[in-house]
């Protein structure tokens, strides 16, 4: 139950601010036709804090959560998960969150790279019910953006047995 309210509102709150979210993606491009490609860091740094904010808001209201479940449950057996009668429990969840971005650059074809940008959240929620303390943690990988970026196909492509790939070895 913890681990799909942590996905559901982890999904609700940074869908609704990467909604309006322009690229964090900075390319510069020099006389010779070589583009430089970075990320707009303090950009990405403001994303991941506005959304480690608006996350922690928005579970803070899972904290304190009453529960009915039998007493047999309590046992960890699973013949006894469904004996006694059902007791009301107080659980207490506590999170902790972080969140952190990742660029990731990644040959998709003899001419192409794609890069993209993720901003990673990880939830990691401790729960307390009475005789027994569980962790559950999470970590959501969240598209920011990609880009696909596109060169001329090579005259000649040839890999070999080890996984080493040529590119233009012969002359034109």
């Amino acid at each position: 139950m913890v681990q799909e309210t942590l996905q559901r509102q982890i999904n609700e709150t940074c869908r609704s601010i990467l909604q309006n979210v322009s690229s964090p993606i900075i390319e510069t491009l020099q006389d010779n036709d070589v583009r430089h490609i970075s990320v707009d860091a303090v950009y990405m740094n403001n994303l991941a804090a506005q959304c480690n904010t608006q996350c922690a808001k928005d579970l803070a209201c899972y904290e304190r959560l009453a529960i009915s479940i039998p007493r047999g449950t309590l046992f960890g057996s699973t013949y006894l998960a469904d004996k006694g009668r059902a007791v009301t429990y107080t659980v207490s969840t506590s999170y902790e969150l972080s969140t952190d971005y990742r660029t990731v650059c990644q040959s998709v074809g003899i001419n192409q790279i794609r890069y993209a940008v993720y901003l990673l959240v990880q939830a990691n929620a401790h729960i307390t019910v009475p005789a027994s303390i569980q962790n559950v943690q999470y970590t959501y990988c969240i598209p920011v953006c990609e880009t696909l970026y596109s060169a001329e196909v090579p005259n000649v492509y040839v890999a070999d047995d080890n996984g080493t790939d040529y590119l233009d070895l012969l002359p034109d």
